[in-house]
């Protein structure tokens, strides 16, 4: 074979070896093309926990989440399956339970809804309250909670319902809105 013959025959080579890379496909992400697209910020926790406390740094309430999701700095944040427990010194403890809740990511409101159950120990009387409605908000700069909605409260044998209420929990007061209904059983 000539030089001449091999540069002609190395020229071919390259053409076709080109030519089959720029022929062939490139190979498909195996989550599809949505994968790169459908991309959301934010972020996603599971058994999420949030403290808060007083002005004093004393610790005041927990929010347990089974799951939370932001999708951005200001969106509020989406929980599964609440628990909140609010507790301060010489004061009854609340556990508030609901199925979904949002938290405020400005004013730290959180609104809670879908089976709504708060529950108030008090140590001192030995009484506790529970009141059952579907949707709750707590607001814990404020430390009060309040619905607008129908609510049904149980102390011992006796029975209670209103139409909207608000709670200062440091206080231990309820102010019941209007169409109240009750059974007292002493």
């Amino acid at each position: 074979m000539t030089p001449r013959n091999v540069f002609f025959l190395a020229i071919l080579v390259t053409a076709a070896i080109l030519t089959w890379i720029a022929a062939t496909p490139e190979p498909e992400s195996p989550l599809g093309d949505s994968a790169t697209t459908n991309v959301e910020s934010g972020y996603y926790v599971l058994d999420a926990v949030i403290f808060g406390s007083n002005e004093l740094g004393e610790p005041r309430y927990e929010i347990h989440a089974k799951e939370a999701r932001q999708r951005d700095s200001d969106a509020p944040i989406v929980m599964e399956q609440i628990e909140v427990r609010y507790t301060a010194i010489q004061e009854p403890t609340w556990q508030i339970t609901a199925a979904r809740a949002e938290l405020d990511p400005i004013s730290q409101a959180l609104s809670m809804s879908g089976n709504v159950i708060a529950r108030r120990a008090d140590d001192r009387s030995a009484k506790t309250m529970d009141l059952k409605t579907e949707q709750l908000l707590f607001q814990p700069d404020e430390e009060r909670i309040e619905t607008q909605s129908t609510v049904n409260f149980r102390v011992g044998s006796s029975t209670l319902t209103a139409l909207g209420m608000q709670a200062s929990l440091p206080n231990d007061t309820i102010r019941l809105n209007s169409n109240v209904r009750g059974q007292y059983v002493p």
